[in-house]
């Protein structure tokens, strides 16, 4: 049987190796016992270096943090989670999937930097749309002049309080 065993768990690390996604697992004490070569690229740190060893042994910064509450979580409670996070280690956002298992818990990491830049570029243009926004209303509302947006059947779609005085009308009527 040892043969079948061992065929079966070089195919399986063959399959986690091919994976787009670092992937790592931990045994019940915390301790790294596979990492595939994408999550070591991801982290910067070779596989043996962390093969038997955990995360607080190979990063101390990495203690208390959100990293580590989720890691717990799956551990003790089981209860699998899915959060990003900007990596203290590498400066990269980070996307983590764990999961709890039969001996210990697994981890799927994506990197989503390019996400985010996206995100945020998306976030400061709704801001910067938001602002533009804003100044139109106020130079609108507050012109010093009457101003009327009209449909193409002449219907008036938006006017301002000075062009309602000008008419003697209420923007409602109009």
């Amino acid at each position: 049987f040892k043969p079948i065993e061992e065929h079966r768990e070089a195919r399986l690390r063959a399959l986690l190796e091919e994976i787009d996604e670092g992937f790592l697992a931990m045994d019940w004490g915390y301790r790294y016992v596979y990492v595939n070569a994408l999550a070591a690229e991801m982290v910067g740190r070779a596989p043996d270096e962390r093969i038997g060893r955990t995360p607080c042994d190979v990063w101390p910064e990495l203690l208390g943090t959100s990293l580590e509450t989720h890691y717990r979580e799956a551990m003790e409670l089981g209860r699998p989670s899915v959060f990003e996070r900007l990596s203290p280690v590498t400066q990269s956002w980070v996307e983590t999937r764990v999961y709890p298992t039969s001996s210990g818990i697994s981890a799927y990491l994506r990197r989503i930097d390019e996400r985010k830049r996206v995100e945020s570029e998306r976030e400061r243009l709704m801001v910067d749309l938001r602002c533009s926004e804003r100044r139109l209303r106020a130079t609108f509302e507050q012109a010093a002049v009457g101003v009327a947006h009209v449909a193409l059947d002449g219907r008036f779609l938006r006017v301002n309080e000075r062009f309602c005085r000008m008419l003697g009308y209420a923007r409602e009527e109009l």
